[in-house]
């Protein structure tokens, strides 16, 4: 733990005034050493008040985001060997991850960027990752289950991501098959999973994870504005991008745990609880075209997307679904 870790850490555990000399023993550095990182807390965007002869008190915190916060946010040994890695700006996080799997970077590390310049959401779509607003992250996980079984990651994510979010700010995220997230009908949060494999052998999943956090309706292209939202924006104020990802980034872990050591069906039944699509009628594009419309009934054994339709039930491998709307219309 660092100094400025073990201060915080005294800080929060009262809350009243921690005067500079008990700061300064239990730390074990000098009374200027403690005024001197307290100096540097503030401007992270910690609102610590000082009073003299009086000393510290932790009042609340701005939005602070860094790979201090964001460890704080974890139990100890999460992920064994797992690191946190933050970075203000970066191409992407899961080039990133790459980058870092071939210098021998393994399960559990955490890539975390404030800005990205060259985002990506499914098909390779562009993802704004603008700094100051968004919680843009990648996680390096070595799965312990075959090539096959690998897509059922994209579900432990969308699972994750929902209860990661309804646990720290309450809102009901639902997901869309097969992971993105929507508050409201919205979208909030998009997935990309990219795999490191041989023709039988997993090497490592990269798992990338965007999620509009902080953004108003004007950060917004114009052409998406009616089609993606924020958590503030639902909420009315700000997060503490921190304290979401941490939630999320324990989600993830457990389970991950139950697809590895339980099986996909508890997964496809988490899925289906969370799912905005099952028991609606959807329309569903591959390539730009229509390809069917019907009644989603849940997934298949492997993540098939299952669809009723007038000539039996279909499964939906890759497309796009849009829901059929209140005016009769499909909505994304």
């Amino acid at each position: 733990m660092s100094t400025k870790e073990m201060i915080l850490a005294v800080l929060e555990s009262s809350d009243n005034f921690v005067s500079g000399e008990t700061l300064s023993q239990q730390c074990g550095i000098s009374r200027t050493a403690i005024w001197k990182q307290i100096q540097k807390l503030q401007q992270e965007g910690y609102q610590i008040e000082s009073q003299h002869r009086t000393g510290y008190r932790l009042v609340g915190m701005n939005d602070v985001f860094n790979a201090q916060e964001i460890r704080r946010q974890l139990p100890e040994n999460f992920w064994q060997d797992g690191k946190i890695l933050y970075y203000d700006e970066l191409d992407s996080t899961n080039q990133e991850a790459r980058r870092l799997s071939s210098q021998g970077y393994g399960q559990g590390t955490v890539i975390v960027a404030d800005a990205q310049t060259a985002g990506r959401g499914r098909l390779g779509r562009h993802w704004d990752s603008s700094g100051g607003k968004g919680i843009w992250f990648s996680l390096i996980l070595e799965p312990k289950v075959s090539l096959q079984q690998t897509s059922s990651y994209s579900f432990v994510a969308a699972i994750a991501v929902a209860e990661g979010i309804g646990q720290e700010t309450g809102l009901q995220a639902e997901i869309k098959w097969p992971n993105d997230i929507l508050i409201g009908g919205k979208k909030v949060c998009g997935i990309l999973l990219e795999l490191m494999a041989e023709l039988t052998q997993v090497h490592q999943l990269i798992m990338g994870i965007g999620i509009n956090a902080n953004q108003i309706l004007a950060d917004f292209p114009e052409d998406v504005q009616a089609k993606a939202t924020s958590l503030a924006i639902e909420l009315g104020h700000p997060v503490q991008r921190s304290q979401v990802l941490g939630a999320i980034l324990q989600h993830l872990k457990e389970n991950c745990r139950l697809l590895e050591e339980e099986g996909f069906s508890i997964i496809r039944e988490k899925w289906t609880a969370l799912s905005c699509v099952v028991g609606k009628e959807v329309r569903i594009i591959q390539q730009g075209k229509e390809l069917m419309t019907g009644i989603a009934e849940g997934l298949g054994e492997d993540g098939a997307l299952l669809v009723r339709t007038d000539q039996g039930v279909e499964q939906i491998v890759a497309g796009d679904v849009s829901l059929r709307s209140i005016d009769g219309g499909y909505a994304f």
